[in-house]
């Protein structure tokens, strides 16, 4: 992993707005995914890991939970 970089492991689900892909985490927490590696996840569902950072400052329409900008995914289903 890059400096600053970290992992989320959980559920993709489609947000409640249209476009959006959320990931909830085995520890319940919700984070509204963004960047091109997360652009491979349309239209599926599914436990995954995904690897990036967090970017407090990013704005997304999807408003469900902080933005996670995903360098890496790694499926686990």
């Amino acid at each position: 992993m890059n400096q600053g970089e970290t992992q989320l492991t959980g559920h993709l689900v489609e947000g409640v707005e249209g476009g959006c892909l959320v990931v909830v985490t085995d520890a319940g927490a919700t984070f509204t995914l963004a960047g091109r590696a997360s652009a491979d996840l349309a239209g599926r569902s599914g436990r995954i890991m995904v690897r990036g950072r967090l970017d407090p400052e990013m704005l997304s329409h999807c408003m469900q939970g902080p933005v996670f900008v995903v360098t890496e995914v790694l499926e686990l289903d």
